[in-house]
């Protein structure tokens, strides 16, 4: 073995010390940038490059298009019917139940009330428009209003039977 002796050992030592004294003030450096990049976002102030920008308005343009769309399709599976609720013995519209479900409230005559076409379930209109905002299936059974393959087939029949059943 070769004996370097202490000056080796010092100069080793040394070496060491500088260039942990030459990268502290680039850790330090990027250290601060990264908290400050932090701040930033948490304060919703982060410069985005403008290719970020444009795929960030994309993405919130194709989101609301999408949402626009499930709106449009709900409200194509709800038949808006404004009628009485009609006496004990001619009970057509509500089947089985006598109110509402989403606000357990029984129909009063002269109520606008809406019914779903795909599964002809009746509710409130106002308690079935603020349910469809959160929720994509009827109140009652859940069918699923996400699915429009059969839409214009169910509404067009369903819109023939109420025509027969109230007109």
């Amino acid at each position: 073995m070769i004996d370097l002796g202490p000056s080796v050992f010092i100069l080793i030592l040394f070496l060491a010390v500088v260039f942990s004294l030459a990268l502290a003030p680039v850790c330090v450096h990027w250290h601060r940038e990264k908290d400050q990049n932090l701040r930033d976002l948490e304060r919703g102030e982060v410069n985005q490059s403008p290719q970020l920008e444009e795929q960030h308005h994309h993405d919130l343009e194709r989101v609301e298009e999408t949402r626009r769309r499930q709106l449009a399709t709900i409200s194509l599976l709800i038949l808006h019917l404004t009628h009485h609720v009609p006496s004990n013995d001619e009970r057509i519209v509500t089947s089985r139940n006598d109110g509402c479900v989403i606000c357990l409230e029984d129909f009063r005559l002269g109520e606008d009330c809406q019914a779903m076409s795909m599964c002809k379930h009746v509710f409130h209109s106002g308690c079935l428009e603020e349910w469809l905002v959160q929720n994509q299936s009827c109140p009652l059974c859940r069918i699923d209003l996400s699915f429009s393959s059969h839409l214009s087939c169910s509404i067009h029949h369903y819109l023939g039977a109420q025509h027969e059943s109230f007109m």
